[in-house]
């Protein structure tokens, strides 16, 4: 990431709250060429500090937002994305590496730069010359910090006794790396892409490198593993249709007894009235609609809203029904069921969606639809082209699976 920030709702962030006093860092005027150059090159630093409104509690990280001023000399016509300003614009947030316990009376001296166009913090709260920094994809510590799931990957394989080869292909492959620091497996072969981060836990936990074997998408078709885990779900909560499409040629790299996770997924919905899904997929605007923008622009509405993990302004139409059985191939696959509904004074605008995981044919059934607030999955919404008014008490939902995509519609 060139960035050195992650870009968050922080509002959504259930123990987020400010813990220093706010101000206003750089200002640049975009009419002013200068002004911008300075900036651009570095030239404008910016010292300034901040004082705790607390006492005894933590600082975790900086958050920065804009006021964008849209008329010179008018400060009441401007665009904020401060948290918590419903802006489709989301916050800078500068993590520390370590937690800061604060009191009333701490400062902290910071400053900011955007050399290059690119927004930084600059402070020696990290300093420390016995830590090494690795570059770790998100969704990698998404997965790790899912502890809930990572302990259904344990029970899953707790009755399998020692191993000669396990593939892994999760995107951080802990339990191959749990099974070879038991002793129970001989080989592991994961991903390469997060191999500094992998071989750094392996010497830690006194694994030899030899044990550790890094593909790059092709895997080996010669060998045969007693173990393989995929992770079939894409980081912004659908189904990664290639994972779908290939499991039979993962199957096919088993032995005769071999196990291969997940053994089963089942899709799963509830209609829903959102004027919030709407209005982020398609142009709503009455204005824009006088200069006939929307015809254009909803051509490309979005269909499949992703990366649902804030907590959804919506009404339930119905309660939670069984879509289908997720099928491991790259066949044409339809269905249809009926749905009860409990509210027909709204029009339908979508089917918001999560999956049941039972990843041995052993194991207990898993939801992806959890309130945990470390949970590595998100949720996704099939949106409606068209508001659907129900006048009755049961409505159709229509499936098709093609090529490992799904698509719903209520009929």
């Amino acid at each position: 990431h060139t960035e050195p920030y992650d870009a968050e709702y922080v509002d959504t962030i259930s123990d987020f709250k400010i813990v220093t006093d706010t101000m206003t860092t750089l200002e640049v005027d975009f009419n002013d060429l200068e002004s911008m150059k300075r900036h651009f090159d570095g030239t404008t630093v910016k010292n300034f500090e901040l004082i705790s409104m607390v006492s005894n509690d933590f600082l975790d990280g900086f958050v920065v937002w804009f006021t964008l001023y849209l008329c010179e000399n008018d400060l009441e016509n401007f665009i904020s994305t401060e948290p918590k300003s419903d802006s489709c614009w989301n916050q800078a947030l500068f993590k520390l590496r370590d937690r800061v316990l604060i009191d009333s009376s701490y400062t902290v001296e910071l400053k900011m730069s955007c050399k290059n166009g690119v927004l930084k913090i600059h402070h020696e709260l990290d300093v420390e010359k016995n830590k090494i920094d690795l570059e770790v994809d998100p969704e990698v510590l998404k997965f790790l910090n899912d502890d809930e799931f990572l302990r259904e990957l344990e029970f899953s394989v707790d009755k399998i006794g020692c191993i000669k080869y396990c593939l892994d292909l999760s995107p951080f492959p802990y339990l191959g790396l749990m099974l070879l620091k038991d002793g129970r497996l001989e080989k592991l072969w994961c991903n390469k892409n997060n191999q500094e981060v992998i071989r750094k836990i392996a010497a830690v936990n006194v694994i030899a490198e030899d044990r550790l074997e890094f593909v790059d998408g092709g895997v080996d078709m010669g060998i045969k593993y007693q173990l393989i885990i995929l992770h079939p779900f894409h980081s912004l909560g659908d189904l990664d249709s290639q994972i779908v499409c290939d499991y039979e040629k993962y199957k096919s790299l088993l032995t005769v007894d071999g196990l291969l996770i997940p053994h089963k997924i089942t899709l799963f919905g509830v209609l829903v009235n959102s004027y919030w899904l709407v209005e982020s997929s398609r142009i709503t605007d009455i204005g824009v609609a006088r200069f006939k923008i929307d015809k254009h622009m909803n051509e490309y509405a979005t269909e499949v809203h992703l990366d649902l993990d804030r907590p959804l302004g919506c009404e339930r139409l119905s309660g939670e029904f069984m879509i289908s059985e997720i099928s491991f191939d790259d066949e044409l696959h339809e269905s249809k069921v009926n749905v009860l509904m409990r509210n027909i004074n709204l029009p339908v605008h979508a089917i918001l969606y999560h999956h049941i995981i039972q990843l041995t044919p052993s194991s207990s059934n898993f939801t992806t639809n959890r309130k945990s607030k470390l949970s590595c999955f998100k949720k996704s919404a099939q949106i409606l082209k068209r508001e659907f008014v129900v006048d009755k008490s049961c409505v159709i939902v229509s499936f098709v699976q093609n090529s490992g995509i799904v698509k719903c519609d209520v009929e």
